[in-house]
C-alpha cells in the first residue's frame, strides 16, 4: 500500500503541527510565569491528586532528580506540596496545593478560552475531524501510556 503523504509532506504536517502547539504553549508559559515543564506537572497532579515522583518522573520522560527539583521550586512557590508517603517512607508524594489548584485552573481556562474563540469560525465537520485526530495523535506517533 502507498502512503498517503510522502516523508517530505509528513514532516512538513508534523512541523507545523508542532509549531502551533509550541507557539501556543508559550504564551502560556509568558502569562503564568512557569515553564512548560511545571504547567504539565501542576495539570497532571489535578488528574491525579497525589503521585510519587518516580511516578511523575516517568510520565513526563524525566530524570527524578530533575521532577524532585522542579517539585522544590513550585513548593516554594507554594503551589504544591511534598511529604512523605507514610506507607514508604522512601517516597516522596507530591500533590497539589489550593493555589496550584487554583492556578491550574486559570491555565486550563486561559486555553479553553482561546481555543473556544478560534474554533467558532471553524465548519462542524472539520472541528470534528479535528478532535479525531488529536485522540488518534499518540497512537500515529507511537507514544503509548504503557512503560
Amino acid at each position: 500500500m502507498e502512503p498517503i503523504l510522502s516523508d517530505e509532506m509528513m514532516n512538513e504536517v508534523l512541523f507545523q503541527a508542532m509549531r502551533a502547539v509550541y507557539r501556543f504553549e508559550r504564551e502560556k508559559v509568558a502569562a503564568f510565569d512557569l515553564d512548560y515543564g511545571a504547567i504539565y506537572l501542576l495539570q497532571y497532579l489535578r488528574r491525579n491528586a497525589k503521585a510519587p515522583v518516580t511516578q511523575i518522573a516517568q510520565e513526563m520522560r524525566l530524570p527524578i532528580s530533575t521532577v524532585s527539583r522542579m517539585a522544590g521550586r513550585l513548593e516554594k512557590r507554594g503551589l504544591v506540596w511534598r511529604a512523605e508517603d507514610a506507607e514508604d517512607r522512601r517516597r516522596v508524594l507530591v500533590s497539589l496545593d489550593p493555589r496550584g489548584e487554583s492556578l491550574v485552573r486559570e491555565v486550563e481556562e486561559h486555553s479553553a478560552s482561546a481555543i473556544t474563540k478560534n474554533i467558532e469560525t471553524i465548519a462542524t465537520e472539520k472541528l470534528d475531524a479535528l478532535v479525531t485526530a488529536a485522540r488518534l495523535l499518540p497512537v500515529v506517533l507511537g507514544i503509548s501510556d504503557e512503560f
